[in-house]
Order: structure tokens, then C-alpha cells, then sequence
């Protein structure tokens, strides 16, 4: 088994949303070309959905065969088939990848895309474009966090110890704790309930499109773009 590798268009990046289509000898064609460039890309549109189905079809049939298949192997002694498959299944992934990102970048940025699709299966494909956050302040992010959580369940910033009488500072007592954990960056999510925008405490550039699947329940709220 040997893993063929190529750069294309869509491998050079994936993630930039001003980049080209993969094929950007396509965009300019001239008028009497018009009619074979549409035939073309219709043969070339369906080539990709056989493409995608006898690729699931096959995933499946290395699912199925996968556990017979790995016994033969190993019960011959013969280690290198099963390292080899592991490899070609780690690049496959990264190139699955890829692909993924040039068609939810594409997705994102088509003029009147919805947020969210509905499958027909009955799923939701929710497509959203985050950010792209670094450079953090750390200490300005964790400060003001303790100070909303505590604000937020009544507790002062100052207890009295019962044993000494002593006052002990609460905030500080946090970021005891928090030194021990380090400074990664915070949730997102965790911070918006306590009123704080994590763009005030980063850089903050603009993210690629991402399509996240999910299947709807009562309890499971929609996607906040963020």
C-alpha cells in the first residue's frame, strides 16, 4: 500500500476566505466556451456524488472487514500491513480535512447561504464563522472573572475566618488556585454569561467557516455565531 501525495489549490489554504476556487482558470471563461464549461462541470459534479457515495461505501466495507482482516495480519507476524493501513488512514483523515475546509469555506461565503440547513434526514447543518483569538491578557481576563462570579452569587470579596477571626480575601484565594492550573485561554462561552467579551481581553482576526451536524432536540439550543 503506498500513499500518494499532491499539493492542489485546495491544499495550499483551505482556510483563507479570500482564496480562489480550486480551479481558477474556470472564473473567466470566454463566450464560446460557456456551454462546454457548464457540461464539463456537470460531469465533473456528478463524478464527485459517485465519488462520495462509493467512498461511504467503502468506509464501510474496511469497517466490516477491518477486525478479520487485522487478525490475518498479526497472527502471521506480519506488523507492517497494519502500520502501513494506520498511515494511510491518518493521511486520508488530513486530507478529508482539507476538503472539509475549502467546502465550508465555500459554503460560508456564497451570497444568501442560510445559517442553518436542515438535512433530510432531519439534522441540522449550522454554518458558522468564528474567530481567531491570541495574544491574551491573562491577568485582566482572570480578574474580572472572579470578580463577576462572585458578584454573581452574592459572595463578598472578604469572609472572616471563624478560627482566627481573620478577614480572608476570596479573589484572592481564586487565583491561588488558578496559579496552580496555568493561564490557557478562557471559554468563550464561560464568559458571556458573566457579561464579559473575550475580545476585550486578545486579538482578535476573523475565523474560518466551519458546518457543524447535529441532531435537534427540545434541549439542544442553536449554534451562537461567535
Amino acid at each position: 500500500m503506498t500513499v500518494a501525495t499532491r499539493t492542489t489549490a485546495l491544499e495550499a489554504d483551505p482556510w483563507a476566505t479570500d482564496a480562489p476556487p480550486m480551479a481558477p482558470a474556470e472564473q473567466a471563461p470566454t463566450e464560446g466556451s460557456e456551454a462546454a464549461r457548464l457540461e464539463v462541470r456537470s460531469y465533473k459534479a456528478e463524478d464527485a456524488d459517485q465519488a462520495v457515495m462509493g467512498l461511504a461505501a467503502e468506509v464501510d466495507r474496511l469497517d466490516d472487514t477491518l477486525a478479520a482482516w487485522a487478525d490475518q495480519h498479526l497472527e502471521s507476524l506480519d506488523y507492517t500491513g497494519p502500520a502501513e493501513l494506520i498511515a494511510w488512514l491518518q493521511a486520508t483523515k488530513a486530507r478529508l480535512g482539507v476538503m472539509e475546509a475549502y467546502l465550508a469555506r465555500e459554503l460560508g461565503r456564497t451570497e444568501g447561504c442560510p445559517d442553518l440547513i436542515v438535512l433530510p434526514d432531519g439534522r441540522h447543518a449550522e454554518v458558522v464563522k468564528g474567530k481567531d483569538r491570541k495574544a491574551w491578557d491573562h491577568d485582566a481576563w482572570k480578574h474580572d472573572a472572579r470578580r463577576a462570579v462572585l458578584e454573581t452569587r452574592g459572595v463578598p470579596a472578604e469572609l472572616i475566618d471563624p478560627t482566627t477571626g481573620m478577614a480572608v480575601n476570596v479573589p484572592d484565594l481564586l487565583a491561588a488556585v488558578q496559579a496552580v492550573h496555568g493561564s490557557a485561554a478562557p471559554k468563550v462561552t464561560a464568559l458571556k454569561p458573566l457579561g464579559l467579551a473575550a475580545d476585550d481581553y486578545c486579538e482578535s482576526f476573523p475565523g474560518p467557516y466551519a458546518v457543524k451536524v447535529s441532531t435537534p432536540s427540545d434541549a439542544t439550543p442553536t449554534t451562537t455565531k461567535d
